[in-house]
């Protein structure tokens, strides 16, 4: 029997008041999409009476391989929205005054610091890397791998996704790279680092030569022609590539203007 673990968003499609979402994490030996679990919150079931179970939608936000990680995920979802404080969650019914889980900061801090020791390192996460390979290189992983690649692109398309989650993870990224602080370090840092790599002889002769001649396959393909290439509506044009159409033709066109 498949075990499968997960994290989930619940969202509450009419809500009467602030209280809208519910993130949680659950394993069960159903796949996850079919799974009718919703939560374990007074607040939410209370309300999954008030207003019936079908004004509330349930969408899988990641899979993962053991409970442990799911529950770390949880966790710091938590501490990434603040359910704790936070009106719009049903989470808080079960939250301490630090946090749902105790403080998900903590458990991070505690976890970066375990492997970081050289005696871990070469103990448990040798064996850990030795037994990842060898997962990863089976047919049966791959093909999971296929298979969660393309729920999480389903996921990421659900507009509930994207007006909640998606939404306020794409805004905190905007946020942090626009402050002074992250581009006097991890901005530069990150910048010298791209710069290096890609001066590198070794890099050159080898990624980036092999990046380019793909890249030159996929020009001469039949689908690639067909989908990159447009007519003008305006002068009749055949252009290849949509930057060179949207930059000259189409709206810009000079026949349009005159």
């Amino acid at each position: 029997m498949n075990t499968y673990h997960y994290t989930y968003l619940i969202t509450n499609l009419n809500p009467t008041t602030n209280e809208k979402y519910y993130i949680g994490s659950r394993t069960c030996h159903c796949l996850p999409a079919a799974d009718e679990y919703l939560g374990s919150s007074t607040y939410l079931n209370n309300a999954i009476k008030l207003y019936g179970s079908n004004t509330f939608e349930k969408i899988i936000i990641a899979e993962w391989e053991s409970r442990p990680k799911a529950n770390f995920h949880e966790e710091w979802l938590h501490n990434e929205y603040n359910v704790a404080k936070n009106d719009m969650f049903y989470n808080k019914s079960k939250a301490k005054s630090d946090g749902f889980c105790g403080g998900a900061a903590e458990s991070i801090a505690k976890h970066k610091e375990t492997k970081a020791n050289p005696v871990w390192k070469a103990t448990i996460g040798r064996q850990q890397h030795v037994n990842r390979v060898k997962t990863m290189t089976s047919k049966v992983w791959q093909q999971n791998e296929i298979n969660r690649i393309k729920k999480l692109k389903e996921t990421k398309a659900n507009p509930v996704w994207k007006a909640t989650i998606g939404a306020a993870s794409i805004q905190k990224m905007l946020k942090t790279k626009a402050s002074a602080s992250w581009q006097q370090s991890v901005g530069t840092a990150t910048k010298e680092k791209i710069r290096k790599t890609k001066t590198d002889p070794l890099w050159i002769l080898t990624i980036e030569k092999e990046r380019q001649r793909k890249r030159s396959e996929t020009l001469l393909t039949p689908e690639y022609i067909k989908n990159n290439t447009f007519i003008c509506p305006h002068c009749g044009a055949i252009i290849k590539g949509r930057g060179a159409f949207n930059r000259w033709h189409d709206n810009k066109c000079k026949l349009k203007r005159n």
